[in-house]
C-alpha cells in the first residue's frame, strides 16, 4: 500500500506523547519509509505497526487521527484525476475503480438506494492486524475526499463502523459530525444521493482523459492477481 495514507503516523505518535522512532523500531518498520509519501509498504506491516501504535498510546481512535490528515492527495494520480471529472459520482466511481492500484487488499463500492447512497469500504487481505483502526482511518480519509468534492457544507447522513462501540465515542463524533452506527455489517459513509450529482468546478474532460490514460498504464504494469 502507498505510504501517503498513513503518512501522519509519526506526527500523531508525537501528538500523543509517544516517541515515533521507538514505536517504529518495535514494529520493525524503517523510519525512512515515511520520507516519501509515494513509497510503498506491505499491508500486513501496516496492520502490525498500527496495532503497536495503539498499544503504545492507549488511543482507541488512533486510526481516525491518522486518517484526518488524508484526503485526495492520499491517492496520488487518482486523486488528481478525480478533481477533473464531471461530478461527484464520476469522481467516486473513479476512486472505487482504481483504489487497488495504490492500496491493495482493499475495496471500495458505491451503491445508490433511492435518495441515499452508501460508500462501503472493506479489507479483503487476510491476516491483517488492527483492521478496525485501519477502517476508521480510511473512513476519515474518504470523509475529507467528499468534503473536498462537495464543499465545506457537506456532511454524511450516517457513518457506519464494522466494530464495537468504543469506550470514548466523543472523538468519533467530533471527526464525523453525524449519526454513528457501530457493529454495522460493513464500514461505510451514507450520503444523500443529490450530492453525487453535484458538478465539479474543475471539470475538464480532456485533462481527465489524459490522466485516466496514465492511470491505465499503471494498471497494465501491475498485471492481474487472483485475489
Amino acid at each position: 500500500v502507498r505510504v501517503s495514507g498513513i503518512a501522519a503516523i509519526p506526527a500523531v505518535l508525537e501528538q500523543l506523547g509517544a516517541r515515533p522512532d521507538d514505536v517504529l523500531a518495535a514494529a520493525q518498520v524503517d523510519r525512512s519509509v515515511f520520507d516519501d509519501e509515494s513509497n510503498s509498504i506491505g499491508f500486513a506491516t501496516v496492520g502490525h505497526l498500527v496495532r503497536e501504535c495503539v498499544a503504545r498510546t492507549g488511543c482507541e481512535h488512533f486510526g481516525v487521527l491518522v486518517g484526518q490528515h488524508g484526503g485526495p492527495r492520499s491517492f496520488g494520480l487518482i486523486g488528481l484525476a478525480m478533481r477533473h471529472t464531471a461530478n461527484v459520482h464520476s469522481a467516486l466511481t473513479m476512486l472505487a475503480t482504481y483504489i487497488h492500484l495504490y492500496y491493495g487488499g482493499q475495496t471500495l463500492t458505491l451503491e445508490e438506494h433511492g435518495e441515499v447512497a452508501v460508500m462501503s469500504y472493506s479489507i479483503t487481505s487476510p491476516g491483517v492486524e488492527a483492521v478496525d483502526q485501519i477502517e476508521d482511518g480510511a473512513l476519515a480519509i474518504f470523509f475529507n475526499v467528499l468534503r473536498s468534492l462537495c464543499g465545506p457544507d457537506w456532511l454524511p447522513l450516517e457513518v457506519r463502523f464494522a466494530h464495537r462501540r468504543p469506550k470514548n465515542v466523543r472523538p468519533f463524533i467530533r471527526a464525523f459530525q453525524t449519526t454513528l452506527t457501530f457493529d454495522a455489517e460493513c464500514s461505510a459513509l451514507v450520503v444523500s444521493s443529490h450530492w453525487l450529482r453535484r458538478s465539479l468546478t474543475n471539470a475538464d474532460a480532456e485533462l481527465e482523459s489524459l490522466l485516466r490514460q496514465e492511470i491505465e498504464k499503471i494498471k497494465q504494469s501491475r498485471g492481474k492477481s487472483f485475489p
